[in-house]
């Protein structure tokens, strides 16, 4: 579960001479629950397989659209995700400390539509409600036990309904 505030900055060319620009902030509550199952295939290989539910709910806000023409007020609705994802990620241990990782995955969106009014109008609605692929590749190091920190260090590229490539750096310490 995470909870948090999430916020958008917004500036578009919409035609010739009309420039548009807002920001917006709202917060957002979310979670997951996944099962999975680690396989060793040998002395130095593991496969990860998993079967991961999410659920992102992010709160509605009323917005002021500037643009040189005018300013407009539009209400953006809260947006609720449900996404069920299947995966696998390969690990092949270099040393006691260190690995290498690949991953593919298949998500399906089953909602995540975002609606907005304006005057009592509707805008035309979008959506992530489709299928995505996931690809991913990284190296994870653990310290030795005095310092329990570990080290992530990876890449991720979407295809399908969501797009783009993400980078990751994550730091993690057990007590």
């Amino acid at each position: 579960m995470r909870a948090g505030r999430v916020k958008s900055d917004y500036q578009s060319n919409l035609a010739e001479g009309l420039n548009a620009d807002y920001t917006n902030s709202g917060s957002y509550i979310a979670g997951h629950l996944g099962f999975g199952k680690i396989f060793q295939l040998n002395k130095t290989d593991t496969m990860d397989t998993y079967l991961r539910y999410f659920y992102t709910r992010t709160s509605g806000e009323e917005v002021n659209i500037h643009s040189n023409m005018n300013e407009e007020m539009f209400n953006f609705d809260s947006v609720n995700s449900h996404r069920l994802r299947i995966g696998a990620r390969y690990y092949h241990a270099l040393n006691e400390r260190s690995k290498l990782y690949a991953g593919l995955a298949y998500q399906y969106e089953f909602g995540g539509e975002a609606t907005a009014t304006h005057d009592g109008l509707s805008a035309p609605s979008t959506s992530l409600k489709g299928s995505s692929g996931i690809a991913e590749l990284g190296w994870k190091v653990t310290s030795n036990q005095k310092v329990p920190m570990t080290v992530d260090l990876g890449v991720t590229a979407w295809a399908g309904k969501q797009k783009g490539v993400m980078g990751r750096l994550k730091l993690s310490w057990a007590f």
